[in-house]
């Protein structure tokens, strides 16, 4: 049988703890107490996981939102400041001091295009896969839809990608972003009200 999610992939599969589907690697995802599942499974698993007073769904922690933001950034921004190192390197070891003028004004932008390209990729293709990306998933969050609380749609995960990386771009706007979530009892960002989305927690 191949993956319940990627049809393509027979082989390399496990099965989900919770439902006993088979899965590939990267569908599967490890909860705390040592098991296995699938996205279903995690997401029910999740909305089961109710705060005593009101009956919501558990809002995941600003805190645990911090870290996993900065666990994501490290994964993200390590290896473009390494290559952006050896490419500043190998401009400055030419002579012509024009030519590196050239090279950096160039490359300065063309690395910005860059780094948001890859922001938008990374937290697109993770939460469009499973609904989190592994800073959050080391954290125990998952993002999901603000309706219901079901699982993201591809939509709804690219554009949240795509609302943050511009937001993130903008001085001042980015800090706006992120300090609208104490402002609202779900602790949605900018980027979740565009994309109709929201953060929970184990």
């Amino acid at each position: 049988m191949p993956c319940q999610n990627h049809p393509e992939l027979i082989e390399g599969l496990s099965p989900c703890t919770a439902c006993g589907r088979d899965y590939c690697p990267q569908c599967l995802a490890k909860t705390p107490d040592g098991r296995w599942l699938c996205p279903d499974c995690q997401y029910s698993r999740l909305s089961a996981n109710l705060v005593a007073a009101g009956g919501q769904e558990k809002t995941g922690s600003t805190f645990g939102r911090f870290v996993a933001l900065i666990v994501d950034q490290l994964i993200v921004g390590l290896p473009l400041w390494i290559v952006a190192k050896i490419l500043l390197y190998a401009a400055k070891a030419t002579d012509d001091s024009l030519l590196v003028s050239i090279a950096l004004l160039f490359g300065a932008w063309t690395f910005l295009v860059v780094i948001f390209a890859v922001k938008v990729c990374y937290e697109g293709f993770f939460l469009s896969r499973n609904g989190a990306t592994p800073g959050k998933d080391w954290l125990g969050l998952r993002v999901v839809s603000a309706v219901g609380g079901v699982p993201l749609s591809p939509s709804q995960a690219w554009l949240r990608a795509l609302v943050r990386a511009l937001l993130d771009n903008v001085p001042g706007v980015n800090l706006i972003n992120y300090l609208v979530a104490f402002f609202n009892p779900e602790r949605r960002c900018i980027h979740d009200f565009a994309a109709g989305t929201r953060v929970m927690g184990d």
